[in-house]
């Protein structure tokens, strides 16, 4: 589905395995930077700040994820595309920078908060000696993100307010 075949498809709200597959398109590219990034620093040198590592570890992540948001209006899916639209109209698959940048802070606020989170219930059961519960934590904390947060910050970007322009997902809706 083209732009210019987009409107003969309906404005849809999209469901929620269409939000995974918009989030999963902007996830997995940093977060495999991210771990080349974590097999290739030298962390034994640096043990005695994981909590500095970590939140530097999510910056990048974060700034990784600006670079690429683009891509969810780029994307060719399955069943949707998310346009740009101006005055009503499609303006087709572009975002300026500073626009890009506002759809990349939608995008990372919830994840942001969801990580604050994740640290906070860390450091209340970092007392617990049992390292399973450590193990659990960052289960619930990765796959929180892919399955809830993740689908969750793409339709806090479709529905947000812009000054200049919106988003808007046409397509075919799957339950």
């Amino acid at each position: 589905m083209e732009i210019a075949a987009m409107d003969r498809y309906p404005p849809i709200q999209l469901a929620w395995r269409q939000k995974v597959a918009a989030f999963w398109s902007i996830f997995w590219l940093p977060t495999i930077a991210w771990f080349f990034l974590v097999t290739v620093l030298p962390f034994d040198k640096v043990a005695a700040h994981p909590v500095a590592i970590s939140w530097g570890g999510h910056l990048l992540f974060f700034l990784a994820q600006a670079m690429i948001i683009r891509r969810l209006i780029r994307k060719k899916y399955a069943t949707f595309r998310v346009a740009v639209m101006r005055d009503g109209a499609l303006a087709g698959p572009t975002l300026s920078g500073p626009e890009a940048a506002q759809v990349a802070m939608r995008v990372a606020l919830p994840q942001i908060l969801f990580l604050l989170l994740m640290s906070v219930l860390a450091g209340l059961l970092s007392r617990n000696p049992d390292p399973s519960v450590s193990k659990v934590l960052s289960t619930i904390s990765l796959w929180g993100r892919i399955l809830a947060i993740g689908p969750y910050s793409v339709q806090y970007a479709l529905n947000a307010t812009y000054r200049t322009f919106e988003l808007q997902a046409f397509g075919q809706r799957y339950i």
